[in-house]
C-alpha cells in the first residue's frame, strides 16, 4: 500500500511539474500570439537534453520539449520557418502572423547542440535597458526564451542590495547614493570604471528597480533561464577609507577620460575585510532576490590598481583564490562567472602566463569565461582553452548601440563551427554579449541558432529571414539578403564604429578614435541594394525597418563624400563650390531625417521619453532626460567619449549631427567670405563642444 501511495505522489508531483512547465510556455505564446495560441499545444517529455519536437495534431501544432525554455525555442522554429514571423526584442513592434496558422506537413525534431546560452553584457544595461519597465522587459525575456537563452545576465535593482550593505557600515544615504552614478550609468559604475558621473541616484529609482529585478527574475526562472547575479568585486565607495582607514583600500587608474571627482577604489581581495562584505552582500542579495548560484564578479574590467608596477602571477593567482573562497564561503555551489573582455582588451598585462596564474587557483568548473569577442579574437585559442575552466563562445557585434551596419556574417558561422569542431569539453555554450541592441537583431538570432541541430544551410536561413521580414517567400528579396549578408555584413564590428555624416565636424580624416566611418562596401554596393528593396513596395514592419536602416546608410556614405568634396574646394577657396555642397549636404540631412523617420526603432523622442517616463515631477523627468541625453552624445569625462555611443536616430540627425555641421559651416563660409578669421579646428572644437554639451541638456519650454 505504502508503495502504491509513494508512486501516486510521485505522479502526481510529476504532473505538477509538467504542467507548470506547459503553464508557464503557453503564457508564453498568448503574449505573442494572443488568441490564435489556442492553436498551439505543449506537452513536456522527460528528455535529459535540451530538445523540441513539432507536429500538426488535428487542428493543433503541438510541441513537445523537455521544458518551458525548449518549448518556446520549438515555438519560435514554427512561427520563423512556417509563419513567416519575426518577433522582436521590442515591445513596440508588432508580431506579424498569417490570418490562419499553417499546418506542420510532418513531424520534425531538434536538439540543443550547447547547454548554456548565455545573452546581455554589463553595457546593455545602459546603452539600451535603463529605461525598460516591466512591459519592455517581459517582451525581452519572451525574445530570449524564444531564442534559446537560459543564461542571461541579471544585475537590475542591485544597487538597492549595496545600500543596505553600506549602511551596515555606517553610511549615509545621502553619501550611498552620491557614490552611484546616474541610471543610464550604473553599468559602469558596476564594473568599477567611474563613480558618481550623473548622480546622486534617486532613492525613488532605486526602490522601482529593486521591484523590477523581482519581476525578472521571477519570468526568467518560469522559462527555465539561470539568471546570473552579482557580487563583490571590491568596488567599495571612497568614503569607506574615512571609515575604515586600516583597511587595504586602494585607488583604481582613472577611466577613458574622467577626472579624479569620478574615481574609483578598490578593497584589496586579501584584506580580511573583503571575505566579510562578500558575505553581507551574498546573504542580502539572496534575500531579495533568490540565487541560483551562478554570479558575475569582475575585478580588472579597463582598470589597473597595481599603481604602475608589475603585474605579478602570484599575486593574480593570491587575488583569483581568495575571491573564490569569499563566494564559496557563503554559497557552497557557487560559480564564478567571469569576462573575458578584459584579456583581450588589454592583451599587454593579460600575458598566457598570467592568465593561467588567474585561472588556475580555481577550482576546475567553478569559474566560467565569457570568451567576449569571439568574432574577433577567440582568447581560447591562446590560452589552452582557458586552461581547463569552462568558457563560452560569445558573439559581441555591436559597441556602445551604434546603428551601423556591422557583423561579419560568414566567417560568424565559421568561428562558431570551429569551435564546435575543436571539441573542447569545457565549452559549455554559445552566448551574445551585446553592447547595445543597434539595428542587428538577427544577426543575434543566427548566432543564437547555431546552438541548436536544426539542419539548416546558411542560404536557407537568409532566404528564410528574407521571407519572414516581408511575410511571404520572395526569392527576389531573399537574393537582396544574400547579397547584404555577404557583400555588406563581411568585418566584425569596431569600437567607435562612427559616419562621417555623425562625428565631429572636420575638414578631413575622423577627429577621433570613437569615430571611426571606415565600411568594407561601396557607395555603389549599397545603393543598388537600397533601389532593389525599393522597388518590391511590401509594407511590413520589418520591411520598413529595412528601409529605413539601409536607406540611412546610402545617405550616411553620401554626405560623407560630401564633406571630401566640400573640403577639396574650401583648400582651393572656392567659395561658391563650398557653398555648392553645404547645400547638397542640407538636402542630405533633411533626406536622412526622413528615411529615418520610417520606423520607431530610430526615435530618440523614444528614447527621451522612456526616460523622463521614470519622473514623477519635471524636475525628476529632466534629470532622466539628461542622463538619456548625454549617452549617445558626450558620454562624459573631458570629451574622449564623446560620440563613441553615436546612434543615427530621428530627432538627433537634424538637432545633434546636422546642428554642428551648420556651426562648421558657419565658420568655414566666415573664413571664405572674409568676414571672420581664418578656420582654425581647435577654435572651431571649442565652439562645437558647446555645442554638445547644451544638447545633453533637456528642453526648456
Amino acid at each position: 500500500m505504502k508503495k502504491i501511495l509513494l508512486f501516486i505522489a510521485i505522479s502526481v508531483l510529476a504532473a505538477s511539474c509538467s504542467n507548470t512547465e506547459v503553464r508557464n510556455a503557453s503564457a508564453l505564446a498568448h503574449r505573442i500570439l494572443g488568441a490564435k495560441s489556442s492553436r498551439i499545444s505543449f506537452v513536456q517529455t522527460a528528455d535529459s537534453i535540451d530538445t523540441f519536437s513539432l507536429e500538426s495534431k488535428g487542428r493543433k501544432i503541438v510541441i513537445s520539449a523537455n521544458n518551458a525554455n525548449s518549448m518556446a525555442v520549438g515555438l519560435n522554429y514554427y512561427l520563423k520557418n512556417y509563419c513567416l514571423t519575426t518577433v522582436s526584442w521590442y515591445l513596440a513592434d508588432p508580431v506579424q502572423t498569417p490570418k490562419v496558422l499553417p499546418a506542420v506537413p510532418e513531424k520534425i525534431s531538434v536538439s540543443a547542440r550547447s547547454e548554456s546560452r548565455f545573452f546581455l553584457n554589463y553595457c546593455t544595461f545602459g546603452y539600451s535597458l535603463p529605461w525598460f519597465r516591466w512591459k519592455e522587459w517581459e517582451r525581452l525575456i519572451d525574445w530570449m526564451a524564444l531564442n534559446g537563452v537560459n543564461m542571461p545576465l541579471a544585475i537590475t535593482g542591485q544597487e538597492a542590495v549595496w545600500q543596505k550593505v553600506w549602511r551596515s557600515y555606517g553610511m549615509s544615504d545621502d553619501q550611498i547614493r552620491a557614490y552611484f552614478t546616474g541610471p543610464a550609468v550604473l553599468p559602469w559604475h558596476r564594473m568599477m570604471n567611474v563613480d558618481r558621473w550623473l548622480g546622486p541616484l534617486p532613492q525613488k529609482w532605486i526602490d522601482a528597480q529593486a521591484k523590477l529585478q523581482k519581476q525578472i527574475l521571477k519570468r526568467e526562472r518560469a522559462l527555465n533561464m539561470t539568471p546570473v547575479l552579482s557580487a563583490f568585486s571590491g568596488h567599495i565607495p571612497m568614503d569607506m577609507k574615512e571609515l575604515y582607514p586600516e583597511a587595504k583600500i586602494l585607488p583604481v587608474s582613472l577611466w577613458d577620460g574622467f577626472d579624479e571627482s569620478c574615481r574609483t577604489y578598490i578593497l584589496h581581495p586579501d584584506d580580511p575585510m573583503f571575505a566579510e562584505i562578500q558575505k553581507r552582500f551574498l546573504e542580502e542579495q539572496t534575500r531579495m532576490f533568490g540565487t541560483d548560484h551562478i554570479y558575475g564578479l569582475d575585478i580588472f574590467n579597463e582598470v589597473d590598481f597595481f599603481e604602475n608596477r608589475p603585474w605579478d602571477p602570484q599575486e593574480l593567482s593570491r587575488i583569483s583564490h581568495h575571491v573564490y573562497e569569499t563566494l564559496t564561503s557563503v554559497d557552497s555551489e557557487a560559480i564564478w562567472l567571469q569576462m573575458g573582455w578584459m584579456m583581450y582588451y588589454d592583451q599587454k598585462h593579460w600575458t598566457p602566463e598570467n592568465i593561467e596564474a588567474y585561472l588556475s587557483s580555481v577550482p576546475e568548473g567553478k569559474i566560467i569565461m565569457l570568451d567576449y569577442f569571439c568574432e574577433k579574437q577567440p582568447i581560447y585559442e591562446f590560452t589552452n582553452g582557458f586552461y581547463g575552466q569552462k568558457f563560452i563562445w560569445c558573439f559581441l557585434g555591436n559597441f556602445g548601440g551604434n546603428t551601423n551596419l556591422s557583423g561579419d556574417f560568414k566567417n560568424l558561422g565559421r568561428g562558431i563551427e570551429k569551435a564546435y569542431s575543436d571539441n573542447l569539453p569545457n565549452m559549455t555554450g554559445l552566448g551574445c554579449t551585446l553592447e547595445g541592441f543597434g539595428v542587428s537583431q538577427w544577426l543575434y538570432e543566427y548566432a543564437l541558432d547555431k546552438a541548436w541541430n536544426t539542419g539548416m544551410t546558411d542560404r536557407q536561413w537568409l532566404n528564410n529571414l528574407a521571407d519572414r521580414h516581408i511575410g511571404c517567400k520572395d526569392e527576389v528579396y531573399e537574393q537582396i539578403w544574400n547579397e547584404l549578408a555577404y557583400t555588406v555584413y563581411t568585418i566584425p564590428t569596431y569600437s567607435g564604429i562612427c559616419p562621417v555624416a555623425a562625428l565631429h565636424p572636420c575638414l578631413e580624416g575622423h577627429w577621433n578614435w570613437t569615430t571611426l566611418p571606415d565600411v568594407p562596401y561601396t557607395l555603389q554596393k549599397i545603393s543598388g541594394i537600397y533601389n532593389a528593396m525599393k522597388t518590391l513596395g511590401y509594407d511590413t514592419d520589418w520591411f520598413r525597418f529595412d528601409l529605413a536602416t539601409i536607406g540611412s546608410e546610402v545617405i550616411k556614405l553620401e554626405l560623407g563624400e560630401e564633406r571630401d568634396k566640400l573640403a577639396a574646394f574650401y583648400y582651393e577657396r572656392d567659395l561658391e563650390g563650398v557653398k555648392y555642397h553645404i547645400d547638397r549636404m542640407r538636402e542630405l540631412y533633411d533626406e536622412w531625417e526622413q528615411v529615418a523617420s520610417m520606423h520607431r526603432a530610430y526615435s530618440f523622442d523614444e528614447w527621451v521619453g522612456m526616460a523622463r517616463s521614470w519622473g514623477d515631477t519635471d524636475e525628476e523627468k529632466d534629470y532622466y532626460e539628461r542622463s538619456a541625453r548625454i549617452i549617445p552624445t558626450t558620454w562624459g569625462g573631458n570629451g574622449q567619449l564623446t560620440d563613441y555611443a553615436n546612434r543615427q536616430w530621428s530627432g538627433m540627425i537634424t538637432d545633434y549631427y546636422r546642428a554642428r555641421w551648420e556651426r562648421f559651416f558657419e565658420e568655414i563660409l566666415s573664413d571664405l567670405s572674409g568676414d571672420g578669421p581664418a578656420f582654425d579646428q581647435k577654435t572651431f572644437d571649442a565652439h562645437c563642444r558647446t555645442l554638445e554639451l547644451a544638447f545633453g541638456e533637456p528642453e526648456t519650454e
